[in-house]
C-alpha cells in the first residue's frame, strides 16, 4: 500500500484515509472532511493559476 501511496502522490492525487468503522458511524463527518480537503486543493489551484497568470502578464508587458 505504501509503494502505491507514494506513486499517486507523486502525480497529485492526494489520499485520504478513513476507518471502515468511522465511515459507517460517522458518515456525514466523512463527508465533510473529504469536501472539506476538495474545497482546499480547488482554492490552491486557483491561487496557483492566478499567480502564474499575473507573473506572466507582468513578464509579457516589460517585453511587449
Amino acid at each position: 500500500v505504501a509503494r502505491r501511496d507514494k506513486s499517486l502522490e507523486a502525480v497529485g492525487v492526494k489520499l485520504l484515509r478513513f476507518p471502515a468503522a468511522r465511515v459507517l458511524e460517522e458518515p456525514d463527518a466523512v463527508v465533510a472532511e473529504i469536501l472539506a480537503a476538495m474545497k482546499a486543493s480547488y482554492d490552491e489551484r486557483g491561487r496557483a493559476r492566478r499567480q502564474h497568470y499575473q507573473t506572466r502578464g507582468a513578464s509579457q508587458r516589460r517585453e511587449g
